[in-house]
């Protein structure tokens, strides 16, 4: 399953990673190929603390351009292999 991650480099060329369908969900990545692990790990350790189901993905027409007036881009991170260790219901 496919989710939006905003991601940011800063002046060392690391990337910060938000998730914004798991709330408070924050990683980080040294590389840009490493994103994707990293918005993994972070979506599951909150699935695994996650009180409250979480809606439907967001739809790209709901992004806004950049996030809380930060520049960056948008991407679409594979997080499927996290949502199936969980069984359904759990943080959605």
């Amino acid at each position: 399953m496919q989710y939006f991650a905003f991601v940011e480099r800063d002046a060392n060329r690391h990337y910060s990673v938000t998730l914004p369908d798991f709330p408070g969900c924050v990683t980080a990545a040294d590389t840009l190929v490493g994103i994707t692990e990293a918005a993994q790990q972070a979506a599951s350790v909150h699935l695994a603390s996650c009180v409250t189901p979480l809606g439907k993905p967001l739809r790209a027409e709901m992004l806004p351009p950049s996030f809380d007036t930060r520049e960056g881009y948008w991407m679409l991170v594979d997080l499927s292999p996290v949502i199936a260790a969980y069984p359904p219901g759990v943080g959605w």
